[in-house]
């Protein structure tokens, strides 16, 4: 995986794909279920993956939750240096 800084100032360093979560979470009649949501995000993490795109407005605030870190099985490596 390679990385890239997020933004100019910030110094945050994150994967240049980003796993995008609209799709977590069943709220809007379709979509991942909390488990597999899971297993896709720690595929994601295992791959090297940093950068979740989420919010509390995808799958009528699902998506979030599914994403948050306290959802997840294992967490993403760190990737400063």
């Amino acid at each position: 995986m390679r990385y890239t800084t997020f933004g100019h100032r910030t110094g945050l360093r994150v994967s240049e794909y980003a796993l995008g979560t609209a799709n977590f979470g069943t709220g809007w009649g379709a979509g991942a279920e909390p488990d597999e949501a899971r297993r896709m995000i720690d595929r994601f993490a295992e791959a090297g993956g940093t950068f979740l795109d989420s919010a509390d407005g995808y799958q009528s605030r699902s998506s979030a939750h599914a994403a948050s870190p306290s959802s997840t099985a294992t967490s993403a490596p760190s990737t400063s240096s």
